[in-house]
C-alpha cells in the first residue's frame, strides 16, 4: 500500500497535513518532497493526521525527525494528531517528538495551537485576584 498525503491550506499560519497509508522506506521520499515546500513557509505548526497510518518503519520516522528539525530554527512545532497504537508507541520508542506533541485528535492539537498563540500574543485569561 502507497502513502496517501492530502495537504490542506495553512490555518492561522498551522499547516495540516493527512497521511494514510504506510510511512516506510518506498514512500517516506514522497512525504519528504510533499513536506519540503510546506517547511520553506515557515509554518507556526506543523500538524501530521496519523489515523489512517497503519505502519511507520524508520525511514517514516526519520521523515517526522527531519520535518521537526527544520521547524525548531524558527521555533514551530511539530504535532502528531490520532497515531493508531502500534505507530504511537514506535513513535514513543524512538522518542521521534516528545509525547506532550502528540494527540488524540484534531480538536485536541487545535486547542493546544490556540493556547499558544493565545499565550503569545498576551490574550490569555488570568487568573482572578486572590482574595485575603
Amino acid at each position: 500500500m502507497n502513502l496517501d498525503i492530502q495537504i490542506y491550506p495553512p490555518v492561522n499560519g498551522n499547516q495540516y497535513v493527512v497521511l494514510a497509508g504506510r510511512l516506510d522506506s518506498h514512500s517516506h521520499e514522497a512525504l519528504d518532497e510533499a513536506l519540503a515546500p510546506l517547511l520553506a513557509g515557515r509554518p507556526q505548526a506543523l500538524v501530521l493526521e496519523l489515523g489512517h497510518v497503519d505502519y511507520i518503519s524508520s525511514a517514516g520516522v526519520r521523515s517526522i525527525l527531519q520535518a521537526r528539525k527544520a521547524l525548531a530554527p524558527h521555533e514551530g512545532k511539530l504535532l502528531l494528531v490520532h497515531p493508531q497504537e502500534q505507530v504511537r508507541k514506535v513513535i514513543e520508542i524512538v522518542q521521534a517528538v516528545p509525547m506532550d506533541a502528540v494527540f488524540a485528535t484534531t480538536a485536541e492539537a487545535d486547542a493546544y495551537l490556540d493556547g499558544v498563540q493565545r499565550r503569545i500574543l498576551g490574550s490569555e485569561p488570568k487568573p482572578p485576584p486572590a482574595h485575603s
